[in-house]
């Protein structure tokens, strides 16, 4: 049976819920570590870490077309992760 758009909307909804519920965790987890690498003088980028996590995100997922908009989503998250460390550098968190 072949869902109508209202109920495919509402599954959005929950998912979309669910990424925000897990988003915010990973930013309170990023601030924490922008905080120490504050502390210990620790450069803000990991361009090596990024690169292996986003190799291993496109391993995992069988499908390409899929990966492919996993990786710029992926990007995406690293580089709003760098603006909010950046912002714990310069003393606007």
């Amino acid at each position: 049976m072949t869902k109508n758009i209202e109920e495919l909307r509402k599954e959005i909804d929950v998912i979309d819920r669910q990424i925000t519920d897990l988003l915010t965790k990973r930013i309170d987890v990023v601030k924490e570590i922008g905080r120490y690498k504050k502390e210990n003088n620790i450069s803000i980028g990991a361009p090596v870490r990024e690169l292996n996590k986003i190799q291993e995100l496109f391993d995992n997922i069988k499908d390409p077309n899929i990966a492919k908009y996993l990786v710029k989503i992926s990007q995406h998250i690293f580089e709003v992760s760098k603006e909010i460390q950046q912002d714990i550098f310069d003393g606007k968190k």
